[in-house]
């Protein structure tokens, strides 16, 4: 995906991005595409196609079978606020993930 720009809001960047998706599809994108090159940032915070998907409908933005709701209803900023954060605090959990045979490194920093 290439950046497009910014929103003023997760329903009108999810609207592009959705679109975007729709599209990458037709053309025959795999799913692993999809899984970790398509994403919606918001705070410096990456948050990938499917999890996107996933609170468009929560805060219905899409309906059914993946329809977009027209016209867009408004959405609390708190809810994206958390649902972002709860997206930075999965991420920081799988970085901070270490694999039985790998040692911990510290270091000091001056």
């Amino acid at each position: 995906m290439e950046d497009v720009g910014t929103f003023k809001n997760f329903g009108e960047a999810f609207k592009v991005f959705f679109d975007k998706v729709k599209e990458l599809v037709g053309q025959g994108a795999s799913l692993n595409v999809l899984e970790t090159t398509c994403w919606i940032e918001y705070s410096k915070i990456q948050m990938y196609f499917y999890d996107a998907r996933d609170l468009a409908y929560k805060v219905g933005i899409l309906k059914g079978k993946g329809e977009l709701v027209d016209p867009l209803p408004k959405i609390d900023h708190l809810v994206i606020d958390v649902a972002f954060a709860e997206r930075a605090l999965v991420a920081f959990e799988e970085f901070m993930m270490v694999k039985p045979d790998e040692p911990l490194e510290y270091k000091l920093l001056k």
